[in-house]
């Protein structure tokens, strides 16, 4: 439970549950969650995710771009109760995919997935995504709404552009 810095122009905070809580060193995965005003949604999703992974040995790396509605301080909370969950406070930097480049790097997975803390994306694809990677020996797996079972839900036409 420290400070440390992934890029010496920004401060970067990282905060995860005692050692002798923590995951194992190398977890089948490691789901980077790239959030900004997710305070909200986060634990909803935390609650899904354990639910539909909870055949898999995953960490959880909260990555947030210090949301003005304290995402990241909901995120530090859940992880003093769970050993799975790891949180990065990026202060002075913001942006999508360096977040995503930030949390990947932190990552101890044997496998690395990529998800919105929106609320958009089928959490239980994660075991059919991971199970692909094991079973198939494939390098990539990307979940796609073009797909058959694939939804846009309610988006608007404008969005899906």
């Amino acid at each position: 439970m420290g400070e440390m810095s992934i890029n010496p122009a920004i401060e970067t905070t990282m905060r995860s549950a005692g050692a002798d809580r923590r995951a194992p060193a190398s977890p089948q995965l490691s789901l980077v969650v790239p959030t900004y005003n997710e305070a909200e949604n986060l634990p909803i999703l935390l609650t899904q995710l354990a639910e539909v992974l909870s055949e898999v040995d995953y960490e959880i790396i909260v990555v947030d771009d210090d949301s003005p509605d304290g995402t990241w301080r909901v995120a530090e909370e859940l992880a003093e109760h769970s050993h799975r969950i790891r949180t990065i406070r990026r202060i002075g930097e913001r942006g999508l995919s360096s977040a995503v480049m930030t949390g990947m790097s932190m990552a101890k997975g044997d496998a690395i997935a990529v998800m919105d803390a929106d609320l958009q994306h089928d959490a239980s694809a994660l075991p059919l995504m991971l199970a692909q990677v094991a079973e198939a020996g494939v390098d990539v797996v990307v979940a796609s709404r073009e797909v058959e079972g694939g939804s846009y839900g309610s988006f608007a036409p404008s969005r899906r552009r």
